[in-house]
């Protein structure tokens, strides 16, 4: 597949589909650079199989750990252990807010496995089994999603997003018995745990695992994940909506109902000069308040990509609202259309992935029309 990325407005194309050529004089380079690596070896008596070379880029797994409240851990006590089979083991620790949608990461040293010895001790190589616990004071704790079955490391250079959850789950759907508990609880219900699935409905129409999630019951039952519409003055909206701990929030925009994009804003409580945010992290159970943010008249963001395999991956800054993804087969068509898919926030950009259709299609940002609907993302 070919890919063309236009930024708004302007004749500059990128085109995605060339290769870079070699660089012939950095490769012969190299060749002699490893040449004189085995010749010293063999020189100074040192069997060639027993060289730990190379490593591989890092692997990162990265995440949120909750408590079987389904509350993100706040404290940066809790550790977080990955653990193989032969007794490696790499440690990392909660941090509360460290980047959207995630309290912890973790590097993951990988070997290019060429050699029979990792080039460090710790070093692993993909496909490894592992599995994780977080400690927390003198108590270990086994996650739900580490029951069972041991996980495989990805690919050296790739990431991985493992959602941790604390408790028990002694009917398997997921969520622990003790959010469970206070929920039926807080309903008044008497129904046995048993009787409980990860997609049954709550009394306001989400599933169990969706109030889990959002966290309302069972510490704020009567709100619910909504989104008000105070006030409209020239353009710019002023929103509300209720706030859980340790929760990520961000506002996308549509003028048609099927069309969304991301909204920047600012928070009126940080004053007139407050930062523009692309997400809001809540630090504890609050309302809040919002207000939409237009673009500056001619700003054009830059529109970026990716790819592996036949999954495109298109990126461009949070800092730019009131644009549209948008594709087409040619770049001449009179029918661009929407991208599907919501845009999330991957290393304070905005990214959306597209599977490539083994035709030629083209990308670019379009100028969204003011936007008439809103709607509140709960990450």
């Amino acid at each position: 597949m070919t890919s063309l990325l236009i930024p708004p407005d302007t004749g500059a194309l990128v085109h995605a589909g060339e290769k870079a050529p070699m660089e012939t004089g950095n490769l012969a380079w190299t060749l002699r650079c490893v040449a004189c690596a085995l010749t010293v070896a063999l020189i100074l008596g040192v069997p060639t199989d027993t060289l730990a070379f190379p490593p591989a880029p890092h692997h990162l797994i990265y995440g949120t750990v909750r408590d079987q409240y389904g509350t993100p851990i706040m404290t940066d006590q809790a550790q977080i252990i990955l653990v193989t089979p032969t007794g490696v083991q790499l440690m990392t620790t909660v941090v509360p807010g460290i980047g959207f949608d995630m309290n912890y990461q973790l590097e993951v040293p990988m070997d290019a496995g060429l050699t029979a010895d990792p080039y460090e001790p710790n070093a692993l190589v993909a496909g490894a089994s592992f599995s994780m616990v977080v400690v927390i004071g003198q108590t270990t704790n086994v996650p739900i999603q580490m029951t069972g079955n041991l996980s495989q490391l990805g690919q050296p250079g790739q990431q991985n997003r493992i959602d941790l959850t604390l408790g028990v789950d002694s009917n398997g759907n997921g969520i622990p018995d003790a959010w469970e508990l206070a929920y039926l609880a807080a309903i008044g219900s008497n129904a046995s745990l048993s009787n409980l699935t990860a997609n049954m409905r709550s009394p306001n129409g989400l599933a169990l695992w969706q109030e889990f999630l959002a966290g309302y019951y069972p510490f704020d039952p009567i709100d619910t994940l909504s989104l008000q519409l105070l006030s409209v003055n020239g353009g710019i909206a002023l929103l509300q909506f209720h706030a859980m701990t340790g929760r990520y929030y961000s506002i996308m925009g549509s003028s048609d109902l099927r069309s969304w994009s991301p909204v920047s804003f600012r928070i009126p409580a940080e004053g007139i000069n407050g930062a523009i945010h692309s997400y809001y992290y809540s630090p504890d159970i609050r309302p809040m308040q919002v207000q939409t943010v237009q673009s500056a008249p001619g700003s054009r963001p830059t529109l970026a990509f990716s790819r592996s395999g036949n999954q495109i991956t298109l990126s461009w800054p949070t800092n730019s609202t009131g644009f549209t993804l948008v594709s087409a087969p040619a770049l001449n068509s009179t029918a661009w259309q929407a991208v599907a898919g919501t845009p999330s926030i991957v290393a304070g950009k905005y990214s959306l992935t597209s599977t490539a259709t083994g035709s030629g299609q083209f990308y670019r940002l379009s100028a969204t029309p003011a936007f008439h609907y809103f709607r509140l993302v709960l990450q």
